[in-house]
């Protein structure tokens, strides 16, 4: 059964909202395309186009793209990203409170879970990686912070973020991660495309302090 795809014009483009089941895959082959301009949300896309591309044109164009070989046969993208986890942030307070949970188990949960980067947004080169093995809904800081450190790793609602430059925030930090994750010289300054799966690696503050790419 081919899927079923809603679409939705708006000035200069589609809003198009495909199956669930399909979205990561096709995000990916939409990622890999140079047809159209697209830009992902968390549960849709918009297609930039002309005026004169009607929406049974970008049916055909998304079906095509599913039946491709390239995107049938892909699989996506796991990295394995260090992190070292504070047991000692203040922030796990809020979080074991609201999943009663000890630190300990929310740790070893959140490395046996598997994530996918949904979208970036917030800041350039912020991801918001969702977890896809549990679900979560842990709140965001009551009053954000103004200067959290650049490679914090934090938590809110499913998601965990890893804030590429030092920023104000809102999500409980429960660690760091030593690699930078943007880097805005390059041609590509985000260094995983969305669709990309993560898994979290434990490791220690000495090891941390060695891998270390920020200044």
């Amino acid at each position: 059964m081919k899927p079923k795809f809603y679409f939705y014009p708006i000035p200069n483009g589609t809003i198009v909202y495909p199956p669930k089941a399909i979205f990561q895959v096709l995000t990916s082959a939409l990622l890999n395309q140079s047809q159209y301009q697209v830009f992902i949300s968390l549960d849709s896309f918009v297609i930039h186009h002309d005026p004169d591309v009607l929406e049974s044109e970008l049916n055909g164009f998304l079906l095509t793209l599913m039946e491709s070989d390239s995107v049938i046969e892909s699989k996506p993208n796991i990295e394995i990203l260090p992190i070292y986890y504070d047991l000692n942030a203040p922030d796990w307070l809020i979080i074991e409170e609201t999943l009663k949970k000890s630190r300990e188990e929310v740790v070893q949960i959140h490395l046996g879970s598997m994530h996918v980067i949904e979208m970036y947004g917030f800041l350039p080169g912020f991801a918001y990686i969702k977890n896809e093995d549990q679900h979560f809904d842990i709140p965001r800081k009551a009053k954000p912070v103004t200067n959290l450190e650049a490679g914090s790793l934090a938590l809110a609602g499913n998601y965990t973020g890893i804030y590429p430059v030092e920023s104000p925030g809102g999500w409980q930090v429960i660690g760091k991660c030593p690699i930078k994750l943007l880097k805005s010289q390059l041609e590509n300054p985000v260094k995983y495309p969305i669709g990309t799966r993560i898994k979290f690696k434990a490791i220690s503050l000495k090891v941390y302090k060695s891998m270390l790419e920020y200044e």
